[in-house]
């Protein structure tokens, strides 16, 4: 996470309320973990909870950023609003299958590897999802391209893992590591098909 102070002399505005905003997203995949769909609105319940302080730092950045072009009540409201979108719909992607089994000592180390796909899918033109074959050809290379950002995540993790408490055994350890950034990687290549299933759920509830 950036310091605030950085962020707010951020050239960029909205390229410091998206990064907060996913060091949100990546506190909720933490602690939600990877639930049965019917434990994902209480997991995202949890997750939300524990992520409190991040979400108001979040909301706190935005409204110093937007407020040099508006109110600070109407910056507010705007990131509010953003972020209360996002975690009304976090429960159907928990649900969908969106979600990863992070160890918490080792979150560091798979953001760092989830930040390097999600640059490498924006340097593609990838972040938004439409033309399947197009997605999965810009995953694929991405997943590549960040092979070794992927490799030295795994070997810091090891390390870190092996002197965190209930972690003391390699095969244990090693699958647990393992499952974090497998899951990362099936999260992205099932992007496209993820948003379908809650989008389709969402109107399904629509009409209900």
């Amino acid at each position: 996470m950036l310091p605030l102070a950085l962020m707010l002399g951020a050239a960029n505005p909205v390229e410091a309320i998206a990064h907060s905003m996913a060091d949100y997203s990546a506190c909720l995949r933490v602690y939600a973990g990877r639930p049965a769909r019917e434990a994902a609105a209480a997991r995202a319940q949890f997750a939300k909870a524990q992520c409190h302080s991040q979400r108001e730092a979040t909301i706190r950045l935005g409204t110093e950023l937007l407020a040099r072009r508006t109110t600070a009540a109407t910056a507010r409201a705007r990131m509010e609003e953003a972020l209360a979108s996002f975690d009304a719909l976090y429960p159907a992607i928990l649900a969908a299958g969106g979600g990863v089994e992070i160890p918490l000592p080792i979150a560091p180390q798979v953001r760092r590897y989830t930040d390097c796909l999600a640059q490498q899918m924006e340097a593609r033109g990838a972040t938004q999802v439409g033309d399947m074959t197009a997605y999965s050809a810009a995953a694929e290379a991405s997943i590549a391209a960040c092979a070794t950002v992927r490799s030295s995540a795994l070997a810091e993790a090891e390390t870190v893992l092996s002197r965190a408490p209930g972690f003391g055994e390699a095969g244990g350890r090693h699958e647990a590591i393992s499952r974090a950034f497998d899951q990362t990687d099936a999260v992205q290549r099932n992007l496209p098909q993820l948003f379908e299933t809650v989008s389709h759920e969402q109107g399904t509830d629509a009409q209900d």
